[in-house]
């Protein structure tokens, strides 16, 4: 019988969830894809879907983590907080790879939501490039773990 798992947004209220391995390395996979794709929308000079398609691969990263360890979260504020409490307190990231998911969500949602704001030239790479760091991070660890 497959490990009961726990689906835990926000809210902190608790659903069962059946979760597996190849979950966690499709959503790595998935992240995988969402990097490539922020690489095309970059050189395309299409600046404003380059980050969200970072930022996407972090959100990715961060489920197939959680979900690891039996955790499977419903909203981006879930798996801030989730991730915090079970990869940052514990050790297992560094407070370098702690700042990267905020860091790339709030040039996100600039881009996503404010109609005038420009995405500029250090931002446009910053997110592509810590996109790529924390996917890599992820991949180690849900590699070693599974």
């Amino acid at each position: 019988m497959p490990k009961l798992r726990y689906y835990i947004g926000y809210e902190k209220r608790a659903k069962k969830s059946k979760m597996g391995k190849e979950e966690v390395l499709i959503l790595i996979a998935r992240a995988n894809e969402c990097i490539n794709e922020a690489q095309v929308l970059y050189d395309a000079h299409l600046y404003i879907g380059s980050v969200n398609r970072s930022y996407y691969s972090i959100f990715n990263s961060l489920q197939a983590g959680l979900q690891s360890l039996d955790i499977m979260v419903k909203t981006h504020q879930g798996a801030h907080v989730q991730f915090h409490q079970h990869f940052i307190k514990t050790g297992i990231f560094n407070d370098e790879i702690k700042k990267i998911p905020q860091r790339v969500e709030e040039l996100r949602i600039k881009g996503d939501y404010e109609p005038d704001h420009q995405v500029y030239a250090d931002e446009k790479q910053v997110a592509l490039l810590l996109a790529r760091q924390f996917y890599d991070a992820m991949k180690t660890y849900v590699h070693a773990k599974n």
